[in-house]
């Protein structure tokens, strides 16, 4: 690790979140210069194609704080090609997802602001308040999938971690759904990458409306399953 402090591209993927992108975004500003006071940061925005004045608040940021940059969608892919579009774009040694509603306490990175090269911090929620009775199913059904099915045994595999930016790009990566963290988490894991799990608030909405438990969403995420599996299989059988 340098002595002068590891480089963090704090990435926010958005879509239709006007009411909390601006705080979000001058949360992740102050967030980097606490993290990397003596290395590089960057603000790295997902415009995954808003259609509610969300844009113009990001291009408003981004004119203020010449540390944001925006990448932009030309219309919604959903939150996996989001987070691709984030993870290809960062440009400095630690990587985090944030989303852009403003439920995840940026503040929490705080402590984190080194780690080694072989860990990943990932951050869980004891408490899912707000959750409807059918996502707290959908969450318990996904961990016991995991488990099962890629021996990934963590508390809460969708919620905000910190990578390696050089773990998450060297990796062969193929869903295009939510069930991207499932993917990358287990193919690291197979790389004996440590995760350091830490609890985390999940603060409640003030605006605008939940996306990640979209029938959307879900549809995407089902059809998915079996190339998720099929995936992380061929990639731990062809590093044997």
């Amino acid at each position: 690790m340098s002595t002068n402090g590891q480089g963090w591209s704090l990435v926010i993927f958005c879509y239709n979140e006007v009411g909390t992108i601006a705080r979000v975004i001058a949360a992740a500003v102050e967030a980097g210069k606490h993290l990397a006071p003596n290395a590089p940061f960057e603000v790295l925005v997902v415009d995954d194609g808003c259609v509610d004045g969300s844009s113009t608040v990001m291009d408003e940021m981004a004119q203020k704080h010449n540390v944001v940059r925006i990448v932009r969608h030309e219309a919604n892919k959903g939150i996996g090609p989001a987070l691709i579009s984030g993870y290809a774009n960062a440009q400095y040694e630690n990587v985090c997802a944030i989303p852009a509603d403003g439920q995840f306490d940026i503040k929490e990175l705080y402590p984190f602001a080194t780690f080694a090269n072989n860990e990943v911090i990932a951050f869980y929620r004891p408490e899912k308040t707000g959750y409807e009775l059918y996502r707290k199913v959908l969450t318990w059904f996904n961990s016991f999938a995991n488990k099962l099915f890629l021996g990934l045994q963590m508390k809460d595999v969708n919620w905000v971690k910190i990578y390696k930016r050089a773990q998450v790009q060297s990796l062969p990566l193929s869903l295009k759904s939510s069930l991207l963290e499932s993917e990358i988490c287990a193919k690291l894991k197979h790389q004996n990458i440590v995760f350091k799990e830490h609890p985390s608030a999940y603060l409640r909405r003030e605006s605008g409306v939940p996306k990640g438990g979209s029938l959307k969403t879900l549809a995407a995420a089902a059809k998915e399953f079996l190339k998720l599996v099929y995936s992380v299989n061929k990639y731990r059988l062809r590093g044997k």
